[in-house]
């Protein structure tokens, strides 16, 4: 979250939603110095992912942040949640398992993926604190937005849209934001070795030639054809299937409906 009084903004960081990226274009801006961009303890919620709280948490705890979210100008940016989902899947393999994605058989995907469906449809409206920060990446994303039914930040943009919002926060603090911008890093690819035989042999060949020759090596077409399964029966072959789609469907209704009202309220008018 970033925080200014100088212009009376927040900015409303939900996770997997090109959070990271904003926060770095606004960084100058925080005047809660860094507080709100880490994880750390809590005297009341143990473990807590600063940088991502809900709403209903914020008020609770954080009384006097929560009231400046509701007086100030409010940005935060919104992600279709058929794509939030695997990308969540994704960041919590990275995180939380100490895994990557791309390394892992589909038959190790599915299994992680089908534990963290499990889970959450077990999950208790505000778990615990540990919990909370754990899976923090799959909180919905109308918690960050909304509360007791109303929407409380304002402005909000989809991720194909980022400089739209930068351009409105520039236009409020009179900054031009464009020239500040950090590079973007370009999206992880979901490559998935063949089997547990290949991945083996690839992790030897890195320790023997270095990470970068090995990268370079596999990502040769030929050989990587080889090493890898071909992309349309990876990871999105499993967040593409009907369990995993009836799973978003559901459990982020309130995240589909305000993806669409979004997209709805961005559409220019049609023409008299």
């Amino acid at each position: 979250m970033i925080l200014c009084d100088r212009h009376r903004f927040v900015f409303i960081h939900i996770p997997k939603c090109a959070g990271s990226y904003v926060r770095a274009c606004l960084s100058s801006f925080d005047d809660s110095a860094g507080r709100f961009s880490r994880h750390g303890d809590h005297t009341d919620l143990g473990i807590l992912d600063f940088a991502h709280i809900p709403l209903s948490i914020l008020e609770k705890f954080f009384p006097s942040e929560f009231a400046r979210v509701a007086a100030y100008r409010s940005f935060a940016v919104v992600r279709d949640p058929f794509e939030r989902f695997p990308s969540s899947m994704s960041e919590f393999l990275k995180k939380r398992k100490k895994q990557l994605i791309r390394n892992m058989s589909l038959r190790e995907i599915r299994h992680e993926v089908d534990s963290i469906i499990r889970h959450l449809q077990q999950e208790r409206p505000h778990a615990e604190p540990e919990t909370t920060y754990t899976y923090i990446h799959f909180t919905r994303q109308s918690e960050f937005v909304n509360l007791g039914g109303t929407r409380i930040v304002q402005h909000l943009y989809t991720m194909d849209n980022v400089s739209s919002l930068l351009a409105e926060i520039g236009n409020l603090t009179q900054t031009d934001l464009f020239s500040v911008l950090p590079g973007r890093k370009e999206s992880n690819v979901s490559l998935v070795y063949r089997n547990r035989g290949v991945r083996s042999a690839i992790s030897v060949l890195t320790l023997l030639l270095g990470q970068k020759k090995v990268g370079r090596l596999v990502s040769w077409p030929a050989l990587s054809r080889i090493v890898h399964i071909p992309g349309n029966t990876t990871a999105s072959g499993i967040f593409d299937s009907k369990h995993v789609r009836d799973f978003v469907t559901d459990y982020y209704k309130e995240d589909i409906d305000l993806y669409e009202s979004v997209l709805s309220e961005a559409a220019p008018s049609p023409a008299r």
